[in-house]
């Protein structure tokens, strides 16, 4: 009970610390609940939630779209894993602000089980409170999301057509990512000792070991493979077993190239191009552990961005089809820009006390910001440099077989890419804010 105690008031004395993890779990209950909503109204062609469990059984093909259960299974799974990944971000953001606290609960006596249960205490406080607001909010969309795609299909039908099924769902979806921060909240604690809490930011981001040339030259083939294979595939005809198929090769090719092979070519820029630039050879080496570090969030943003970009092109003329997986494609984008901004956001909190040194010698804060600003633009450019391409040839390839428009292709790829650029810009204001919030013992410095 003293332990809950002192974990409720921490948690209200430094509300701040919990804002990010716990708009990422409304955010995250609310887009679970509607999309099951979506998912679940009957004049979408689904008469209840579990039909599409029903209907996959025996069929791996999914042309039916949103009434079809293979179809149904694959945009419900690539949703929850996304919403469940911003969860999982945001409250590494947390733990990381949580390691002073934990470091004077330790030089106090305290045990591990005893921090553990401090930690997640305040997790489930967080999660009781953000769960229902997320639901409710996902509830109040629901009538607005019905009435858009309703005017699409041309039909008429009730606005509030809600699944009670989707509650079910989303609660079953929250347990589970409630379990699971409980198993990373102990491992947190109990692999940390009392030094390592002080330096935690490197010891929750480990660089990666560099790989042979062999490997590197695998993962550009591989790449180079599904590219090729997307282009001499008839999109009108594909399945289950496709998706499978591509996501496998795009977790081995793209995803490996841009954690291991990204980072070389960075350093290699670094070394022949700029190595007497004093803002650049601190930026690019900031960039290449940014890089190193963001090899899964990548992999998953390649994966679910292909997918849905294939299914805005295959069923765009399906409007309730494309409507819900519209819906998809623009939160996905939010959510995964949300994700680096969490991950980004940590890397700030481990490089602050480096920049604050940095002033106390000599920069100036304009530096400061300058290599920022190139970490952050090498770093979105090199995401969208390793997603455009599978973007491009997928749709390209629709425009071929005359499924889609030339610009309903640059309409999407511009979306991306602005998407992208926007989360960029808005994540350079948040990653410098981070770094000056707080005063520090010496004045920062500004250019006349």
């Amino acid at each position: 009970m003293e332990i809950l105690r002192f974990a409720y008031d921490n948690l209200k004395r430094n509300p701040k610390n919990a804002y990010f993890f716990a708009f990422s779990i409304i955010v995250a209950s609310a887009v679970i609940t509607l999309f099951f909503s979506i998912l679940g109204n009957p004049y979408y062609g689904i008469s209840s939630m579990s039909d599409y469990v029903t209907y996959a059984i025996g069929s791996a093909d999914f042309d039916g779209g949103i009434g079809n259960g293979i179809f149904a299974m694959i945009l419900s799974l690539m949703m929850i894993s996304i919403c469940v990944i911003t969860v999982f971000f945001s409250n590494k953001f947390f733990l990381i602000s949580k390691v002073e606290d934990i470091s004077v609960m330790m030089i106090s006596g305290c045990n591990v089980i005893r921090l553990g249960y401090f930690l997640i205490v305040q997790n489930f406080i967080v999660l009781l409170i953000s769960a229902p607001i997320g639901a409710l909010v996902g509830v109040g969309l629901h009538p607005m999301i019905n009435y858009l795609i309703y005017k699409e299909m041309a039909i008429s039908a009730p606005l509030f057509a809600f699944s009670m099924d989707a509650m079910v769902y989303c609660v079953t979806t929250l347990f589970m990512v409630g379990f699971w921060l409980i198993l990373v909240d102990a491992g947190f604690v109990y692999r940390m000792d009392l030094n390592s809490l002080l330096k935690a930011k490197k010891a929750m981001n480990p660089i990666g070991k560099s790989k042979s040339v062999y490997f590197k030259i695998f993962y550009v083939v591989v790449y180079a493979y599904i590219l090729y294979f997307l282009c001499t595939l008839d999109f009108t005809h594909v399945n289950f077993f496709f998706m499978i198929y591509v996501s496998v090769g795009i977790a081995c090719g793209p995803a490996n190239i841009f954690k291991y092979i990204y980072p070389e070519a960075v350093t290699w820029v670094k070394n022949k191009l700029f190595p007497t630039d004093h803002h650049r050879v601190i930026s690019t080496g900031n960039l290449r552990y940014s890089i190193i570090t963001s090899g899964m969030l990548v992999t998953i943003i390649l994966i679910d961005v292909s997918i849905l970009f294939f299914y805005l092109c295959k069923f765009r003329h399906d409007a309730a089809t494309f409507m819900v997986v519209l819906l998809s494609y623009i939160v996905s984008l939010v959510l995964i820009c949300v994700c680096i901004g969490y991950k980004l956001s940590s890397d700030a909190l481990n490089k602050k006390l480096i920049f604050h040194n940095m002033i106390s010698i000599g920069y100036l804060k304009s530096d400061i910001k300058t290599i920022i600003l190139q970490e952050m633009a090498g770093f979105f450019f090199l995401i969208i440099l390793t997603c455009f391409p599978l973007l491009f040839i997928i749709s390209f390839m629709f425009v071929l077989f005359d499924t889609i428009t030339p610009a309903f292709m640059a309409g999407m790829l511009l979306i991306f890419v602005a998407m992208i650029s926007f989360a960029g810009v808005v994540m350079y204001r948040i990653y410098v804010n981070l770094i000056f919030k707080e005063a520090i013992d010496k004045p920062i410095v500004n250019e006349e």
